[in-house]
């Protein structure tokens, strides 16, 4: 019995490296292309970050993510996923948020006094 169940716990490694390794997996596939994400996404709110422009990055990042949910529900002829589905993966994957990069004390100051 201690034979079969390592046996069961060698399968399941030498198949989760595989899926790892095979440059064609799902799971590569997502893992790369929220990196990109992530990449496109941090650049932006670093250029775009300034204090007041909040709404434009969240408004940015909502359309990123729309495009990305068509893009992935073309890989076949019906949908792939759905918007809840969407939602779990891109919690899965760590998606950045919209944030303000501008520090306070770099701001120009106009003292009218």
């Amino acid at each position: 019995i201690i034979y079969i169940l390592l046996w069961t716990v060698y399968i399941i490694y030498l198949n989760g490296s595989i899926l790892n390794y095979y440059p064609g997996s799902l799971l590569n596939y997502h893992i790369q292309l929220f990196k990109k994400l992530n990449s496109k996404l941090r650049g932006y709110y670093n250029y775009y970050g300034l204090i007041g422009n909040y709404d434009s990055l969240e408004e940015f990042f909502n359309i990123s993510l729309k495009i990305l949910y068509k893009w992935l529900n073309r890989r076949s002829q019906r949908k792939s996923m759905n918007w809840d589905k969407f939602e779990e993966i891109i919690g899965w994957y760590n998606a950045c948020k919209p944030r303000i990069v501008e520090k306070t004390n770099r701001q120009l100051r106009f003292n009218f006094a």
